[in-house]
């Protein structure tokens, strides 16, 4: 779909995303502009959010190995990849649902 480098740099950046989120240093990229008004969520709940985003974009990072190293083989990995990036999307949006 895209050249090869720019897969190894999207590779690169959602490995070093998911890593951080997993690890819960991430929480500049998930905050929202309303922040200072909503309630204040206690640590153990920021990091179970963090990770469950980790999770969703483990599963991008995942899906994009897979379209990096088996794209040449044919159309329906990216059909693949697709799927896994829509089926992991509406996990994430269930999953922060349920936590606010």
């Amino acid at each position: 779909m895209f050249s090869r480098e720019f897969e190894i740099f999207i590779c690169a950046a959602l490995a070093v995303v998911t890593i951080l989120l997993f690890l819960g240093k991430a929480d500049f990229l998930i905050k929202g502009k309303n922040d200072a008004t909503s309630k204040k969520k206690s640590p153990e709940e920021q990091l179970k959010f963090s990770r469950g985003v980790s999770y969703f974009t483990g599963a991008w990072l995942l899906a994009e190995l897979g379209l990096l190293f088996f794209g040449h083989i044919g159309r329906w990995i990216s059909f693949i990849y697709l799927g896994v990036v829509i089926v992991s999307f509406v996990g994430l949006v269930m999953f922060s649902k349920k936590r606010s």
